[in-house]
């Protein structure tokens, strides 16, 4: 493949009569990875050359941050494609040696390329929440630990869903980052709504917006869905609290026993 010029930023497309066979098992994680998060047909995969990737680098890092990059960063999304996922030489090869931490790195890009309605916090978590539940899916022990805080909160909402329904807690994951609109629906039916919304009114300004709601069920997971939405802000605080309360009192009843 003839080196990326300048005036082709993103066309990194391998040629189909390379010799593709030290590529095979970074293409079949990657679309395990695509079918059992996304559909199957989003991602995909190209592997540089070490002098694409160096000039990759180069062109996407400041120069304070270039020198000796290609050591430890292994994957780049593609900037005029986000499911088209850029890998270096150093990938490839981690793969194929059944490195774990390589393996943890490709999975967890390929997670996060696979598009979600999902923005912000809530993506965040559940982007740690799904790298675990592919991590099980392929038999492997991931761990999320980039965004604790994100994915405890999100991780609180799914299970108060498994404690209402049924289901594991990885497919009502999958089903939040596919269809956020559809779980959130099932959230505010659930018996959590009355305590998620007294903890709102703690704060006079939500408990004035709580009270103009029209569907004050509704008002609450659309906050969640709002852009500005942070788990610092009030909102956040109370929601993650009353979750937290919540969960508890199912564990208080379970370990009481029906009276």
């Amino acid at each position: 493949m003839p080196p990326i010029s300048p005036q082709q930023p993103s066309d990194f497309l391998l040629q189909d009569d390379l010799d593709l066979l030290d590529e095979t098992e970074l293409r079949r994680l990657v679309s395990e990875v695509d079918a059992f998060a996304g559909n199957g047909k989003g991602l995909r995969v190209s592997a540089l050359t070490f002098e694409q990737w160096q000039t990759l680098l180069m062109r996407r890092l400041p120069p304070s941050m270039r020198r000796g990059q290609h050591d430890y960063i292994y994957v780049l999304p593609d900037r005029n494609d986000p499911q088209h996922l850029l890998f270096s030489p150093g990938a490839v090869q981690g793969i194929n040696e059944g490195s774990r931490p390589m393996q943890h790195a490709v999975i967890s890009a390929a997670v996060r390329a696979i598009p979600t309605p999902l923005k912000g916090p809530l993506r965040k978590g559940i982007n740690e929440i799904v790298l675990e539940a592919c991590g099980e899916r392929l038999g492997m022990e991931l761990f999320g630990r980039t965004y604790p805080q994100e994915s405890q909160f999100v991780r609180a909402l799914l299970r108060i869903l498994v404690a209402e329904y049924g289901y594991r807690e990885s497919e009502w994951a999958l089903e939040m980052r596919r269809n956020p609109e559809r779980c959130l629906f099932a959230l505010r039916k659930t018996k959590f709504a009355p305590t998620w919304a007294s903890y709102i009114r703690q704060d006079p300004a939500l408990a004035e917006e709580l009270k103009a709601a029209p569907n004050k069920r509704k008002y609450l997971t659309d906050k969640l869905l709002d852009p500005g939405f942070s788990l610092t802000s009030p909102f956040g605080k109370l929601t993650a609290a009353a979750a937290v309360a919540y969960l508890e009192s199912l564990e208080q009843e379970r370990q009481d026993g029906p009276r």
